[in-house]
C-alpha cells in the first residue's frame, strides 16, 4: 500500500467483503470475522466494507470509524486519523462516516443481519483468560424492529421488561426470557442471538432454552 501506512491494513479492500480493527493499546489490530457484531462500550473501531458494483471491475469502500460511548479520547483520535490513513491508502475514493454507540446510521446497521452487540468494557475485557466451563453470568437485552441491538444491562430482574426479549447468560445454560408484549422480530432475533452466542463461544455445548411466548 505504500510507505506511511499501518501494517494492519496490508492488503485491505481488495476484495468484496467486511473488514475490521480495533485500536487496542493505541495500535490497531484486525478482529477476527467472527466477531463481526460485536462491539465493546470502551473501545473504538474501523470498519471497511468494500463492494464491486455488477459488470465491472471497479471496487467501492465505505469507512465507518465507530466510538464505544466509554471509549478514551486517545482512542478516538488514533481511530479518526487511521481512518484517514486508510481512505488515503485506498486513493482517496473511500465514503467515510462517524458513528457513535447508540446513534448508529442506517448504513451501518444494515451490515450486521443479526443485530449488533454492545459488551461492557474494553480490550483488556477482551483478554481476559477464562477457565473451561466457567463463565461470568450476563444478562442482555435484545430491543429493535427492523435494526436490533443487543445491549449488556445490570443482571437483575429491575433489568426485565414485559415488551422487550432478554438472554440470561450463564455459561453451559442460555435463558431466552421472551417478554409477552415483545415484537415477533424481536423474539426471533432473540433465539438467534442465543444460538449465536453458543455456536461461537461455546462451541455449541451450551443449552439454550426459551422462557415465555414461543418464537
Amino acid at each position: 500500500m505504500g510507505f506511511g501506512v499501518d501494517e494492519a491494513f496490508e492488503d485491505a479492500g481488495k476484495t468484496p467483503g467486511m473488514e475490521i480493527w480495533r485500536i487496542e493499546k493505541l495500535k490497531v489490530v484486525k478482529q477476527d470475522p467472527e466477531t463481526h457484531g460485536n462491539f465493546y462500550s470502551g473501545d473504538s473501531y474501523i470498519l471497511l466494507v468494500t463492494k464491486q458494483p455488477p459488470n465491472t471491475s471497479r471496487l467501492e469502500w465505505d469507512i465507518h470509524f465507530w466510538l464505544g460511548k466509554d471509549t478514551s479520547q486517545d482512542e478516538k483520535g488514533i481511530a479518526a486519523y487511521k481512518t484517514v490513513e486508510l481512505d488515503d491508502a485506498l486513493g482517496g475514493g473511500p465514503v467515510q462516516h462517524r458513528e457513535v454507540q447508540d446513534h448508529e446510521s442506517k448504513k451501518f446497521l444494515s451490515y450486521f443481519k443479526s443485530g449488533i452487540r454492545y459488551l461492557d468494557g474494553g480490550v483488556d475485557s477482551g483478554f481476559k483468560k477464562v477457565e473451561r466451563d466457567k463463565y461470568e453470568t450476563r444478562l442482555m437485552h435484545i430491543k429493535g424492529k427492523r435494526n436490533i441491538r443487543v445491549r449488556q444491562v445490570e443482571c437483575h430482574c429491575s433489568s426485565l421488561n414485559k415488551g422487550d426479549v432478554f438472554i440470561l447468560d450463564c455459561g453451559l445454560v442460555i435463558y431466552v426470557w421472551v417478554g409477552p408484549n415483545s415484537s415477533k422480530i424481536e423474539r426471533i432475533k432473540g433465539a438467534e442471538v442465543a444460538k449465536r452466542i453458543n455456536d461461537e463461544e461455546r462451541g455449541g455445548r451450551a443449552a439454550v432454552k426459551i422462557i415465555g411466548k414461543s418464537v
